[in-house]
């Protein structure tokens, strides 16, 4: 993970993930029809966050974005958050 600052009021932070599974299979019985899930053994995310405050400290404004890769699949995920105090 990475973090910069700007100035005091923002904030910026990225981050890289990376996932290994190092079982085998996952096997079970539904009815007694045999189920197979075979997970791709490795998952890699990227993401990137910001945060921008008010000089007064009574609001904050946050958001971020992620992608994630494993094997074939691909994901895309974001979020935007705002604080208030009254």
């Amino acid at each position: 993970s990475v973090e910069a600052r700007p100035n005091e009021g923002s904030r910026v932070s990225g981050s890289l993930d990376v996932e290994h599974e190092f079982s085998d299979a996952q096997k079970v019985r539904v009815s007694g029809t045999p189920l197979t899930s075979e997970a791709e053994a490795t998952r890699v995310r990227f993401g990137l966050n910001g945060s921008r405050a008010s000089d007064d400290g009574r609001w904050t404004l946050a958001g971020g974005m992620s992608y994630a890769t494993s094997g074939g699949s691909h994901e895309l995920g974001g979020g935007l958050s705002l604080k208030m105090r009254f």
